[in-house]
C-alpha cells in the first residue's frame, strides 16, 4: 500500500516551484557494494525554490511519535497563518 500526494503551493504561472509532498510506501537505496536495500518509508517534504525540508520517521521513533510530530507542525503552521491574518501582515 502506497500513499503519495504532491500539491503545488503557488498559483499557476508563478515561476517559483513550491510543493508539499506526503509519501508512505516502499523505497530503496543502493548501499555499500551497490546492494539494493528496500524499506518502508514515511516522509513529509516541503520544497520552496532552492530550499527543502524533509520530515521522516526515525528508526527509533514510534508511529504515534511520528504522527505527533506532524500534528505539531500542522498546529504551528495554522497558528502562524492565523497570526498573519489577524495582524494583517
Amino acid at each position: 500500500m502506497t500513499y503519495h500526494v504532491r500539491t503545488w503551493l503557488n498559483k499557476e504561472g508563478i515561476y517559483a516551484s513550491s510543493t508539499i509532498t506526503a509519501f508512505a510506501g516502499m523505497n530503496s537505496f543502493l548501499g555499500e557494494g551497490n546492494v539494493k536495500t528496500e524499506f518502508f518509508d514515511k516522509k513529509l517534504a516541503i520544497h520552496d525554490c532552492h530550499y527543502s525540508i524533509r520530515i521522516h520517521q526515525m528508526a527509533d521513533q514510534t508511529n504515534e511519535e511520528y504522527i505527533a510530530k506532524i500534528r505539531t507542525i500542522e498546529t504551528v503552521c495554522r497558528n502562524f497563518a492565523n497570526y498573519l491574518e489577524r495582524e494583517n501582515l
